[in-house]
């Protein structure tokens, strides 16, 4: 192989990983979407209410927003301090739930039973009154990862 073929074949992969990494194929309507969410048997644990009405959503709101939960856990197990109460952690789910994901809108006005399963939840773990998340954090990061499975 000599120079040129070699560059030419370095360039080709590197812009074929590109397209594959972006899905450029489907955004240009030359092949197959990908699958918008993964099916995943009815979740049995505490969360099957929120699992059950996330079954009424458009499989790619439904993959949106799990995405958005499993990304908020990572970015609140992560987080130096900034959410340090439970009422901060409410608010904090509040907008990982509300941002408009995939032109979606906003979760309580679109799928308002989703919301609402979403909303029990975060009570039930949050309590009623405001505390400090301190040595739980866990549990909060936890929590917003099985929601994400559960809508998922």
């Amino acid at each position: 192989m000599n120079e040129n073929t070699a560059r030419y074949a370095l360039v080709a992969a590197a812009l074929g990983l590109f397209a594959w990494q972006n899905d450029l194929p489907a955004k240009l309507g030359l092949g197959k979407p990908p699958a918008p969410a993964v099916v995943v048997a009815d979740d049995k644990g505490d969360l099957t209410k929120l699992h059950k009405a996330s079954r009424e959503m458009a499989p790619e709101h439904r993959a949106a927003l799990a995405e958005a939960f499993s990304a908020g856990a990572s970015g609140l197990r992560d987080d130096p301090g900034t959410v340090q109460t439970t009422a901060q952690w409410q608010r904090y789910v509040e907008a990982v739930s509300q941002f408009s994901y995939r032109d979606m809108g906003r979760v309580d006005k679109k799928y308002p039973d989703v919301a609402d399963a979403i909303q029990v939840e975060v009570s039930r773990v949050a309590g009623g009154e405001e505390v400090a998340i301190g040595a739980r954090k866990r549990e909060f990061v936890s929590v917003m990862s099985d929601i994400a499975d559960a809508v998922r």
